[in-house]
């Protein structure tokens, strides 16, 4: 806005001191005139934008500071059924049990309202939210079935084993000095896994692989093409994989990618995809490694899931023995396999692991 009006000013200026006579004189004024009601124009404008955003910012803040008061654990807050006892305070106390704790947990109407029930509420609490983001909380009914121990001494953890109305599972309470308190972070591993075994049990995907042989070596063109037979080793119908082939030449050096994709592939079954390795000289290729991503299998609703964690690509037979030995196998030699799989919640992709598997 400033660097405007200067420049208005400054062509003024100039219209100005160039003019020759009074009516050229005249008409320069008049322009200026226009320039400055134009830049007052400008400025005005902007003092409305700001002032606007300025409001916006400061309703924002205040429907923040209402949610937050709004996820207050106290008596009048919770009201819970069965917890008519407990005191009004923001976070539960050491006089709080185990069973009282869970019921605050499981009758809290937001994840806001779990909050101050967690182990290292203000460190956790970010994570709450990008778990829950928008999703709504509300009440349910539960039932603990089990406490192991059922009490802890001060820095330790019990397990509770906890029937809700979907399923069972456990939960971590860990004493610290001031109570009981939901371990959050170690609850939520186990609710992962059992999340994904019930994955794995529902769509077949128990030990599930896709096995790569390698049947040719070929060429195609001027460069080398690799053939491969893919099969699907689980109970699902694999609807789509990508493979990728990343491969060396001598002492390791990098040489090119290729990819394939294997579709529509029903349980047991295979089927037969080449890799051609553009701008590799047949003689340059000596070894290579492969990766399997973007795993989708169909439903038996007719849609799709992406299973990329539940599948294991594994290499049968030596299949990246050097290239040129008129396919006798170096023995001993294997290539690096990638594999997908979940670990504390956390998917890693294309894991390449640093040493060379003989896969069986």
């Amino acid at each position: 806005m400033r660097c405007t009006y200067l420049i208005l000013v400054a062509i003024a200026m100039l219209i100005v001191l160039g003019c020759s006579d009074s009516s050229d004189l005249e008409k320069a004024r008049q322009e200026a005139k226009t320039a400055a009601a134009e830049v007052e124009k400008l400025r005005t404008e902007f003092e409305l934008a700001k002032l606007k955003a300025e409001r916006e910012l400061a309703d924002a803040k205040a429907k923040q500071a209402a949610s937050e008061a709004d996820a207050d654990t106290s008596k009048a807050a919770l009201g819970f059924i069965g917890m008519r006892d407990l005191p009004a305070v923001r976070q539960p106390g050491p006089e709080w049990t185990p069973q009282e704790l869970l019921a605050a947990y499981f009758n809290a109407p937001s994840w806001l309202h779990r909050v101050p029930l967690v182990k290292d509420c203000e460190r956790v609490k970010p994570l709450m939210k990008s778990h829950y983001g928008t999703a709504r909380i509300k009440p349910m009914e539960f039932e603990v079935l089990r406490l192991a121990p059922e009490s802890a001494e001060i820095g330790n953890t019990l397990t509770a084993t906890v029937k809700l109305a979907t399923d069972t599972t456990d939960y971590m309470i860990f004493r610290s000095a001031e109570g009981y308190r939901v371990d959050w972070e170690s609850s939520r591993e186990k609710w992962l896994a059992a999340e994904e075994a019930r994955f794995r049990e529902a769509h077949g995907l128990v030990n599930a692989s896709v096995h790569a042989k390698l049947v040719k070596q070929g060429q195609s063109g001027n460069f080398p093409e690799l053939t491969f037979e893919f099969t699907n080793h689980s109970d699902a119908y694999l609807a789509n994989a990508t493979i990728e082939v990343t491969a060396f030449g001598k002492s390791g050096r990098y040489l090119q990618k290729g990819l394939c994709f294997v579709r529509d592939l029903p349980p047991g079954k295979s089927t037969f995809e080449s890799i051609t390795l553009v701008q590799i000289a047949p003689s340059d290729l000596k070894t290579w490694n492969m990766k399997m991503s973007q795993v989708s299998i169909q439903t038996s609703s007719g849609g799709t899931e992406s299973a990329d964690k539940y599948f294991e690509l594994k290499e049968i037979g030596n299949t990246s023995a050097e290239w040129g030995k008129k396919g006798k196998k170096k023995k001993g030699a294997g290539s690096l396999i990638s594999v997908f799989g979940l670990r504390h919640g956390v998917v890693r992709v294309g894991e390449r692991f640093g040493r060379t598997l003989v896969s069986q």
